[in-house]
């Protein structure tokens, strides 16, 4: 869950890999005009909590599952999409919207079922805000693809192998993580025209 902490809203998502959902969110953000994104540019990644709700075997539609469960249950504000799984292209049957709303849920968190009144959801929100109002900034520590400003407002990085393979990443800090290398290796051969070898592999990086 993304939460709002200037004002208590909200966007809830699943994934089987965490690490990479979170980047690819960073990297939309100057991207596409939805809700969560102008959120993030308005208020910046300061005022956003990065909430985990609840863990799960790596599985696909049991992450769905969980995520209709809280979309139920939350009703967030910066989700356009209230059935899960929508925003990445599935196209869901009856039989498995039936499903995503009842069987997972109900099998893997104990509270399905439960209504969660509006004052109920108010506390919670200011429950959180206070909490992270008083204890330590929740982004303190946080490196690579969970640091708050992973590729926000960062130079737009593109690099194609000999091979004829194109990877685009959303800063020079994105493109150095992905290949282990030192900041300069990237920052020093882009828009040079000079093909590098990185990792066995001869790359000519540009900026856009």
């Amino acid at each position: 869950m993304f939460f709002n902490l200037s004002n208590g809203k909200q966007y809830v998502g699943s994934s089987v890999n965490l690490a990479r959902r979170f980047r690819i969110h960073m990297y939309n953000v100057n991207r596409f005009n939805l809700p969560l994104y102008r959120a993030i540019s308005k208020y910046g990644t300061s005022n956003f909590a990065f909430l985990v709700l609840q863990t799960c075997e790596q599985d696909e539609n049991t992450c769905l599952g969980l995520e209709q469960h809280y979309l139920d249950l939350y009703q967030p504000e910066y989700n356009i999409l209230k059935l899960a799984g929508s925003s990445q292209g599935f196209k869901h049957s009856d039989e498995t919207i039936a499903n995503l709303k009842k069987i997972h849920s109900k099998e893997l968190h104990p509270r399905f079922g439960i209504e969660v009144s509006e004052s109920q959801k108010e506390l919670t929100s200011i429950s959180l805000r206070k909490y992270f109002a008083e204890n330590v900034h929740h982004n303190k520590g946080k490196k690579g693809v969970l640091a708050p400003q992973y590729g926000i407002n960062g130079i737009k990085i593109i690099m194609i192998s000999e091979f004829g393979e194109r990877l685009e990443f959303p800063s020079i800090n994105a493109a150095r993580l992905h290949f282990k290398v030192r900041f300069g290796t990237i920052s020093k051969n882009k828009n040079t025209n000079k093909p590098i070898l990185i990792k066995g592999v001869t790359w000519t990086i540009s900026s856009e």
